[in-house]
């Protein structure tokens, strides 16, 4: 993978400053520590930093032009069927100087425009200049697996592959968007086509944009389709496993060596099983596991490594070997809010992976595209309990079991009926709302309660929705599990996991791939039948199918775990200073998003032993609300303080 900026003035006659061009390039140096280079003419400035993966000869420099220096390329990614693409190519006359995928993208648009992003089947994004038409193109991956942000301000439009680069421009406002801070509370992630800042877009998955005369034209290149339940396939398993064993196949091809990140789960011992069939060589395999703690999945890790043969190199942490140093790097690279734990595990399994491999194939996918997590249960029980009690019954209903159960979870700490109590509240909610529910750790009730005055123009109990609503307009919506399935895939799959894999990675310059995620599977798995991927609140069933005959037993019985980090780590020497610093009073005041006692009772909650806890909320809510907390508070002191001309609506 690699690192890509630009930027592009209206005005022709406008030069480049070529040292701040520079400078955003070298601002994403983690991504591409193998090679620099800079295209400027005229009014347009394209900046590359390259990690070589295939052809490592300077032939694969970037930026890249075409012969008469007509079209020029900066280009992040794998497109895995370059070859096949190339052969077609040359026999309509084109010729090569490298062996790079980026050369053929660049060829291909000479003879397609813009629509060659339909040939395209891989993980990218890209910018293009025309020099002929004076136009920009910039186009991003069928599922978003590679970022791309970008800022116009009318004569100018900036770009690049992390909002860093385009904050190195000291014109680059840096007004906080508070409808996308609400969206980080409820989420713990910025969703959507917006990030943290109001002036500063996400160029939309299965995308291109067009740059001509200061206007910027966006369209939408793929898409799922619906496929209605009297439609849809069931699962012939023969036909999956061959699915996914080509696009493993094809993805093990690299100039470099190359991996596979192995957690002890189904996805990525799929991965494996199926690379080790298909590789000639032992497959290196890569885990990191907690000593100590119930979150430890190396031994099925071990297991599948025994039973292929790979070449297995695991990571022992305790929770006492974390430290503050680690969070505040954390805090720093994303760059906007995020707050998924499960990135400290894996920016740890990426270091270690990266002594030995420039490339890893992960797992990432299987939970979204089958029915894999716990709130695709919730979802579809709620559903299930709308369709057993009348519509006009909802609402009564909602407010009296809410009421009811609540009050008696909170006299008896009962976690049982703290959960019914929930299941009631959500009652009463239509599709987009439940599902923003099911996905949420603040709820609208709580992020109410936790806003200053400066976040009072916000309501919680539509922002996040109205987030979904966009990224689902062209979904029909209706109380059907494949609505879940959908907007997954669109938001939190995009926006967290995707987000959470290039950030950790490529901080390492390492290449992650996602075999799982290749387009022609998403399809696949869209119109399968929701009950052969989940029954009796049991998910994912055509993998854990699959499982059945490739991998051990043991790993396949057990109950699904995600890759998620101990967060009594925060409990550590060094975390509870750095915890009451953050959040302090005085602070959070100055801040002014959060209202100091809120704060403080998310923090005494965390520090506060489980029995106090009891039947009010749950000690994984409790965890995550203080890290979602910290995290913030962290960020807004990187990028915040005395930056930001906070816009109250």
């Amino acid at each position: 993978m690699c690192g890509i900026c630009g930027i592009v003035y209206r005005d022709s006659g406008r030069p480049i400053d070529v040292d701040l061009l520079t400078r955003m390039r070298d601002s994403l140096s983690h991504r591409g520590p193998d090679n620099a280079g800079i295209f400027t003419a005229d009014s347009v400035g394209l900046g590359h930093r390259r990690l070589s993966i295939i052809d490592l000869t300077p032939d694969g420099a970037q930026p890249m032009a075409n012969e008469d220096g007509s079209i020029h390329i900066t280009y992040n990614g794998e497109v895995y069927n370059f070859l096949e693409l190339r052969g077609d190519l040359e026999a309509r006359g084109h010729h090569f100087r490298s062996r790079t995928d980026a050369e053929v993208v660049l060829h291909l648009y000479e003879e397609h425009g813009a629509d060659c992003v339909h040939k395209l089947r891989g993980i990218y994004a890209f910018a293009i200049w025309d020099v002929r038409t004076r136009t920009l193109v910039l186009a991003r991956d069928r599922i978003g697996v590679k970022p791309l942000y970008y800022h116009i301000d009318g004569n100018r439009i900036a770009f690049a592959s992390e909002l860093r680069a385009l904050l190195v421009l000291p014109d680059t406002p840096r007004d906080i968007d508070l409808d996308a801070v609400d969206a980080y509370m409820g989420m713990l992630f910025v969703p959507g086509s917006r990030s943290i800042y109001r002036k500063i877009e996400k160029l939309p998955p299965a995308s291109y944009a067009v740059w001509q005369d200061g206007k910027l034209t966006t369209e939408e290149y793929w898409n799922l389709s619906r496929t209605h339940d009297d439609k849809r396939q069931s699962v012939d398993l023969d036909d999956l496993q061959g699915r996914l064993e080509a696009s493993i196949k094809e993805q093990l091809v690299a100039d470099v060596p190359l991996g596979v990140f192995l957690s002890g789960g189904i996805d990525s011992g799929l991965v494996t099983a199926l690379a080790s069939r298909t590789s000639a060589d032992p497959v290196k395999t890569f885990t990191v596991s907690f000593r100590g703690s119930d979150l430890d999945e190396a031994p099925y890790a071990r297991l599948v490594s025994e039973q292929y043969g790979t070449d297995h190199t695991e990571m022992s942490l305790s929770s006492s070997e974390f430290n503050t140093d680690l969070v505040l790097k954390l805090a720093t690279h994303f760059d906007e809010p995020f707050a998924d734990a499960s990135a400290i595990p894996m920016f740890l399994l990426s270091e270690m992976t990266r002594r030995h491999v420039t490339v890893a194939l992960a797992g990432d996918g299987g939970d979204e595209l089958f029915a894999g997590y716990d709130h695709h249960t919730s979802f579809a029980r709620i559903v299930a309990l709308q369709q057993k009690v009348p519509a006009l019954l909802h609402r009564s209903v909602s407010s009296i079991g809410r009421v009811i159960l609540g009050s008696l979870a909170n006299v008896s700490g009962s976690e049982r009926l703290r959960r019914y109590a929930k299941a009631a509240d959500w009652l009463n909610l239509d599709t987009l709302h439940l599902i923003a529910r099911t996905a949420m750790y603040w709820t609208p009730r709580d992020r109410r309660s936790l806003y200053a005055e400066r976040m009072h123009g916000i309501d919680p109990d539509s922002c996040v929705v109205s987030w979904l609503s966009e990224r689902c307009e062209n979904w029909p919506v209706d109380n059907d599990i494949s609505t879940c399935f959908y907007a997954n895939i669109r938001t939190t799959l995009v926006d967290d996991m995707l987000v959470k894999t290039d950030r950790t990675s490529m901080y390492h310059a390492l290449e992650v791939r996602v075999p799982v995620l290749d387009h022609r599977l998403v399809e696949y798995a869209s119109t399968l039948r929701v009950s052969d991927l989940m029954s009796n609140g049991v998910g994912k069933l055509p993998l854990r199918r699959l499982a059945n005959r490739l991998l051990p037993k043991e790993l396949v019985d057990r109950p699904k775990q995600g890759f998620h980090v101990p967060l009594d780590i925060l409990r550590n020497p060094g975390f509870s200073e750095l915890i009451r610093d953050t959040l302090s009073i005085d602070r959070i005041r100055q801040q002014g998003f959060f209202r100091p006692e809120s704060v403080q009772k998310a923090v005494n909650d965390y520090f506060a032993p489980d029995t106090a806890l009891r039947g009010r909320i749950s000690r994984y809510q409790v965890n995550h609300r203080l890290w979602s907390l910290l995290m913030f508070g962290l960020w807004y002191d990187r990028y915040g303080v005395g930056t930001e001309k906070v816009i109250a609506s």
